[in-house]
């Protein structure tokens, strides 16, 4: 085991006692604390203070100075550390040193019940009672150290409450204002009045460059281009690092600084200091901050000026973004987040989508429901009240001209002419025998009756004639079907059959109302039919009727279109699917006028 060392004199101790009360920096306290609270336990041969720091917890003070071999300690301070107490342990066993076991000792620095340090001694011990007179005798002495600690958290909070104060005058002075650009003027003013700059400057990051925003006393240098581009270099510069640049540098300083110095020479400035105003994460702007020549920033001042900075970079990034255009805060959302490779390829594949589309013009065809019909249709309708004696022919038939359609029932008719005949033949019989007796004025009666009964006759006749219903010409007989009515009664006027030709056609579109006004007379199509799908019809339009009619929820309009084709094959009442060529135009305008049209009646009731 290593001697002991030797206890202080009592000048030693008084020496080190007015050292511990008058200094007031725990770090520059430690090591003296610690020399006195080994003074004060005898036969201390090696001792550590630990304490939490930026970095963490380092060793901040040893004993004896000149010890190297604090290692020994590493290891009950660790434990001490994960159980948040102070612990002894036996470090060398009797039987080893002499018959006096070596004991490792450490207590706690717990100011808010939370370690924010840790002391551990070692010392030979004969017994528990000198290893408790010990432990006693650090926890007194840690009062010293949680004095410090208190005493240096006051100081760090005046210190705070002095950076805090004019940063937050100047946060109320920006919100004050409502626009981007009078907050950017406004800070750069305040700042250089507030700590004596001879220039401040505000630099707005956009796509890794600097945006020159705002400049104090900008009316004395707004004709000088040189020196605004030098100070948007110096701010690139410092917005390249991501850290803060001070000129004149010192000769280990890790920060480059060739914009700077171009810069201070240009502007014979005494002194640069550029701050990165950092908001989420990302590099908002710079702030670059010159004094003249024999001037120079000092670190409480470097200290304060970077907690401003830090302090109103998110303020002043909120106030940027809400006040730039919305494509442009768009593009700075996406460049300042960093999105997977393959969102990236997925987004830039659709913008070019997007821009082919809008490029690449194609032909505009407008669809409708199309029917045949034929271009002249007769109706063959009941002549008289009767009944049907024979119907041979129904709808879809395909007649030849005077074929028989339809025969009425004739036989009342035909009584009634026999009637008539009767009647006639005895009138002209009496109308003899007045001739022969010379009757003149009763055979003029008698050829008046006869005239009559001739023109009943006649009209029986003309009713007979037209019982028989023939074909006005070759034709299909679009509808009527009397094969289920044999006998049955119809009406005078009933329409029982109707006939078009197999030669002419006309096509008849049902266009929807929000396309009808696309639609003009000599526009061409094509027309494909459900029973032949695999042959095409070019058609033309020749009237648009001003009329619409529901149809399936949605109103339409008759378009009627005149065949440029025909074929065998056609019949009146196929369906099919016309397509109208409109015009040519960008195929994304063909694509989403739907979309289109229906945003804009959705804004429209809207604005309601």
């Amino acid at each position: 085991m290593d001697s002991q060392t030797r206890a202080p004199d009592n000048d030693t101790l008084q020496r080190l006692w007015a050292d511990l009360e008058a200094e007031t920096d725990l770090l520059a306290l430690a090591p003296r604390w610690l020399a006195l609270q080994c003074a004060r336990i005898p036969g201390v041969s090696l001792a550590v203070l630990v304490l939490e720091t930026r970095d963490g917890f380092t060793p901040c003070a040893l004993y004896p100075d000149e010890a190297r071999n604090s290692e020994r300690l590493a290891d009950l301070i660790e434990r001490s550390l994960e159980q948040g107490s102070g612990l002894w342990l036996e470090q060398t066993p009797a039987e080893r040193n002499g018959g006096v076991p070596v004991y490792a000792l450490s207590y706690p620095l717990k100011p808010e019940n939370e370690i924010r340090g840790m002391v551990a001694i070692e010392l030979p011990a004969a017994g528990e009672q000198a290893l408790a007179e010990a432990m006693q005798q650090l926890r007194w002495g840690m009062g010293w150290l949680q004095r410090a600690w208190w005493r240096q958290r006051a100081r760090d909070d005046e210190a705070l409450l002095a950076r805090l104060q004019p940063a937050l005058q100047l946060l109320e002075r920006i919100n004050a204002e409502s626009r981007f650009d009078a907050a950017a003027l406004t800070l750069v003013n305040e700042l250089a009045d507030r700590f004596d700059c001879e220039r401040v400057s505000l630099g707005v990051a956009q796509d890794d460059q600097i945006r020159l925003q705002a400049v104090s006393h900008s009316a004395r240098i707004e004709q000088q281009m040189n020196l605004m581009r030098l100070l948007g270099a110096a701010m690139e510069e410092t917005l390249d690092q991501r850290a803060p640049v001070c000129w004149p540098a010192s000769a280990d300083s890790p920060r480059i600084h060739r914009s700077h110095d171009q810069l201070a020479a240009e502007a014979r400035a005494g002194a640069i200091l550029s701050l990165p105003l950092m908001a989420g994460g990302a590099c908002f702007g710079v702030l670059l901050f010159e004094r003249g020549p024999g001037q120079c920033f000092t670190d409480t001042e470097q200290a304060n000026l970077a907690f401003a900075a830090n302090l109103l970079a998110p303020v002043l990034e909120e106030k940027q973004r809400l006040d730039a255009p919305l494509l442009d805060r768009l593009r700075q959302h996406f460049h300042q987040r960093r999105l997977p490779d393959r969102t990236r390829y997925l987004l830039a594949g659709l913008l070019t989508l997007l821009l082919a589309l809008s490029l690449i013009r194609g032909d505009y065809l407008l669809n409708a429901d199309a029917q045949l019909e034929g271009a002249l249709q007769r109706v063959i309708a009941a002549p008289f009240n009767g009944f049907i004696d024979e119907a041979p022919v129904r709808a879809g038939d395909r007649v030849r001209a005077g074929q028989l359609l339809a025969r009425l029932d004739d036989r009342d008719l035909r009584l009634e002419r026999i009637k008539w005949l009767s009647e006639r033949a005895s009138l002209q019989k009496q109308s003899q025998d007045a001739r022969a007796r010379r009757q003149r004025a009763e055979v003029t009666i008698l050829e008046s009756q006869i005239a009559q009964t001739q023109a009943e006759l006649q009209l029986v006749e003309n009713r007979l004639a037209r019982t028989r219903l023939e074909a006005p010409f070759d034709g299909l007989i679009v509808s009527g079907d009397l094969s289920q009515r044999l006998g049955g009664a119809v009406q005078q006027g009933e329409v029982l059959f109707e006939i078009a030709p197999l030669q002419g056609y006309r096509l008849i579109l049902q266009v929807e109302e929000s396309r009808i006004a696309d639609v003009e007379s000599r526009q061409q199509g094509q027309l494909v039919l459900t029973a032949l799908p695999d042959k095409s019809f070019p058609f033309v339009i020749e009237k648009i009727t001003p009329v619409a009619n529901a149809a399936e929820g949605s109103n339409r309009f008759r378009v009627e279109a005149r065949l440029l084709e025909s074929a065998p094959q056609l019949r009146p009442g196929m369906k099919g699917i016309a397509k109208v060529f409109i015009d040519r135009r960008p195929l994304l305008s063909i694509w989403t006028r739907n979309l289109r049209e229906w945003l804009a009646l959705q804004y429209w009731r809207w604005l309601g």
